[in-house]
This record gives C-alpha cells, sequence and structure tokens, in this order.
C-alpha cells in the first residue's frame, strides 16, 4: 500500500493513495473511512491526493463538499449526511448518484443533467416530508429512491413532472393513490421492511407505461384489486421476491401475459410467523443456505441477549458481536452494498429494542451507531 497523510481538520490521518471510495464520519474503524469532527469546515482539497476518488460518503455539516464536488468532475457519487440544509444544490457537478437525509420537513434539491439516481434516506423526525426536486430533465432520465416510508413519515415529490423510476426501500406502507401525479413511471420497485402494505394497488393502472415492476416483501395488498395485464400495455418485467400465495396466484392470472415473470418466496402463514421479525430471512434464497443461517443467527442471538435486560456495557458488548459477526462474512464470500445496507438497518432495529428494554439507561443512538461505525469492515 501507498500511504498518503489526508489532513481534513487539523488530525492527520495515513490512507491507501489508490482508494476510490472514502468515508468521512465520526469514527473510522475501516480502511476506507477517515475519522473526522463533523462540526467543522474541513480542507477538502488533501484528498486531490486521491486520483482515483469517485465515491465520497460524508457525515457531517460542512456545505463545503459541494464546491469541492464542483471541482473533482471524478467524483460520481456522493452521499452526504448530518446537514442541516433545507435546499442542496448540485446542478453544476457531474454528479451520477447523490444521497442525502432530509434534514427539514421541507427539502429542496436542484440535480444535474448527469444524475441517474437520487437517494433520500429516512427521516430522523418522524411527520410529512415535502420534497422538491428541480431536474433538467423533469425526472424523466432519473431514479429517485426513497427509504423507510412509513404511515408516521408519509413522503410527497414534486416537480419532476416526468419521472420514469420509483424505488421504496425498506418501506412499511406505500399507498399507490398518492402517486398518481407520477404517470410517466416506466419502473416501479417497492422492497419492504420487514413487510410493505401496499394500499390502492388498482392504481398501478395510473403507470400505463411502467415497463418493470418488482415487489420484494409485499405480503400485504388486495390482491382482488389487481388490474390486469390491459391496463399495463408496455408491462414486460415482473419480479416478485416474498409473498403468499393468494397474491402470486392473483398476479399470474391477471399478468400472466407479461413476457417475463419470476415470482419467487411464496411463503405459508407459518413461515411468515416464524421469521417475519427476521430481517435476513431472504438470505438463504439470495446469497446461500450457510449465509443466511449465519446472519440469522447473529440477528437470533443478539435479540434473545437483549431481551434479557442486559447492563449497558452487556448491550455494547453483544452489538459488537454482531457486527463482527458479519465482518466474519466479509471476509467469504464478501458483502456487497444492499447487503451492507440491510446490516445497517438490521443495527438500528436492535438499537430499538434495546432502548425498549433498558429505557433510559440503554445507549444513545450517537454512541451506539459509533460503535458500528468502527468496528464494522464491510
Amino acid at each position: 500500500m501507498a500511504g498518503v497523510t489526508v489532513e481534513l481538520d487539523g488530525a492527520a490521518h495515513v490512507v491507501d493513495s489508490s482508494l476510490w471510495r472514502v468515508w468521512l464520519q465520526k469514527t473510522a474503524g475501516s480502511p476506507i473511512a477517515v475519522a473526522v469532527d463533523p462540526t467543522k469546515k474541513l480542507n477538502w482539497s488533501t484528498l486531490d491526493q486521491l486520483k482515483a476518488l469517485s465515491e465520497l460518503s460524508y457525515d457531517g455539516a460542512d456545505d463545503g463538499v459541494i464546491a469541492y464536488v464542483r471541482t473533482r468532475e471524478t467524483v460520481k457519487h456522493l452521499m452526504w449526511t448530518g446537514h442541516a440544509c433545507s435546499k442542496i444544490d448540485v446542478a453544476s457537478t457531474q454528479l451520477s448518484q447523490l444521497g442525502l437525509d432530509p434534514s427539514q420537513p421541507t427539502f429542496t434539491v436542484r440535480t444535474p443533467k448527469t444524475l441517474q439516481e437520487l437517494r433520500i434516506y429516512a427521516p430522523k423526525k418522524k411527520g410529512p416530508l415535502k420534497i422538491a426536486i428541480d431536474d433538467p430533465r423533469d425526472g424523466s432520465e432519473l431514479a429517485l429512491t426513497l427509504f423507510g416510508a412509513t404511515p408516521a413519515s408519509p413522503v410527497s415529490v414534486n416537480g419532476v413532472g416526468k419521472l420514469g423510476t420509483l424505488r421504496f426501500w425498506f418501506a412499511r406502507e406505500i399507498d399507490l393513490a398518492k402517486w398518481r401525479m407520477h404517470p410517466t413511471l416506466r419502473e416501479l420497485e417497492i422492497m419492504g421492511d420487514p413487510i410493505c402494505v401496499v394500499k390502492s394497488i388498482e392504481h398501478l393502472a395510473t403507470f400505463g407505461l411502467l415497463t418493470t415492476l418488482t415487489l420484494r416483501n409485499c405480503y400485504e395488498l388486495d390482491a382482488s384489486a389487481l388490474p390486469d395485464a390491459k391496463k399495463l400495455p408496455k408491462l414486460a418485467r415482473l419480479a416478485v421476491d416474498g409473498t403468499t400465495k393468494e397474491i402470486a396466484d392473483a398476479l399470474r392470472a391477471k399478468l400472466g401475459s407479461v413476457k417475463s415473470i419470476e415470482i419467487r418466496g411464496i411463503r405459508t402463514p407459518a413461515w411468515l410467523a416464524a421469521n417475519l421479525d427476521n430481517p435476513f430471512r431472504e438470505w438463504a434464497d439470495e446469497y446461500g443456505a450457510s449465509v443466511g443461517a449465519a446472519a440469522s443467527k447473529a440477528w437470533r442471538m443478539a435479540l434473545e441477549a437483549l431481551e434479557k435486560k442486559p447492563t449497558p456495557a452487556k448491550v455494547k458488548a453483544e452489538l459488537v458481536t454482531f457486527v463482527k459477526a458479519f465482518n466474519a462474512l466479509d471476509k467469504k464470500p464478501g458483502l456487497d452494498t444492499i447487503q451492507a445496507e440491510e446490516i445497517s438497518e438490521a443495527y438500528d432495529r436492535l438499537l430499538e429494542r434495546a432502548s425498549k428494554t433498558l429505557g433510559k439507561s440503554a445507549p444513545s443512538d450517537e454512541n451506539a451507531r459509533s460503535w458500528f461505525e468502527k468496528e464494522r469492515s464491510f
């Protein structure tokens, strides 16, 4: 490894000069992570030493990150959390992917013509979220990914009248009637966590240009209200992973003429009762039996330990053990980005469980998240 010294907030850190992905966060713990003070202005130009840098993740308040990305055209992916902005303008950058957490209930983003995907992470505070997107193509070539939609935090989007792709990841409830103002959708994906209740499924017919429909862990929807293939004339691909026999039968009956249909993960009531709370229940099918078993075991052991009302020190030890179980999986066969996100979501669910069990003696979210970032290698 050829090392270079970067000094972002006054502290010196030696990193691999060949890094193409860097995380700037409160704690290190990973070869691609650099610890920075989230409240300080940073010396962004020190990153110029990383000639291959193309992905930057920053958790902090310095809006100088936008000015830096404007000058570094090699940086194509930016994830920025921990800011306090109600408006973010990246229109003059060359970004292809942007991820943001909404710090205000009304949030505005100006995007460049190069942007392919905009990710909006789940808001930390409950309540309605209104997002205005100023896109030069009016969304026609943009994929919008919304994380963590729940009844307590409904999301509405304005400004992309020609939106092409809409994804709901780790969602709890989606009402399609509220998305009728986007009839230009060509791709729609809904992924539940642990399940997603899909309301107003009949409004799929609103999306007459839809070519691809993906449903994951959508165990609750009115199968009798599904539109037939005539109302979705351009639908060419239907992918379903995690459903019930009733829903699977209705999909085949009404959309059986679609060119490509893949329906798997048809679950029985008994399976749902036993596995619904396990965030890794699909991993055996997705990544192999041994990986699925190891992930599920790590979850089960952590959950059982937290339910025994452990001491704060024991809570930390159990959470660290949970993370290390996945570090082992990262060595062989390795974990991808989606898996890393699902592990992070599961960790947050463990924190929620610890808070309910321990009350005021539970670790703060900030401290517990720092353990996660420090310990993980994936």
